[in-house]
């Protein structure tokens, strides 16, 4: 059961921060839309990283060699190519 806690409460204390906020002090829009941004994109990541279990340095290397690489590379050709052929 402690468990379960201690992998819920993180994501719950963040809601109740969120709605304290909220109660607290009239927050504008564009604040709460980066309010939903740092919780999206770094809160939630980076406890999704802490519950993770931890890879070795060579499978992540072998990661970005086959599937990163090749994306990066993807995309630089799909947005450098068909300016230069097509003026």
């Amino acid at each position: 059961m402690i468990d379960v806690l201690n992998l819920a409460l993180p994501y719950f204390g963040l809601i109740f921060i969120g709605f304290a906020c909220g109660k607290l002090k009239q927050i504008p829009d564009t604040a709460v839309a980066w309010m939903n941004f740092f919780i999206v994109y770094v809160g939630v990541g980076s406890a999704g990283v802490r519950f993770q279990p931890p890879v070795a340095l060579e499978r992540l290397l072998q990661f970005l060699q086959n599937a990163a690489a090749p994306c990066a590379l993807l995309t630089v050709k799909t947005h450098t190519l068909p300016p230069l052929l097509f003026r």
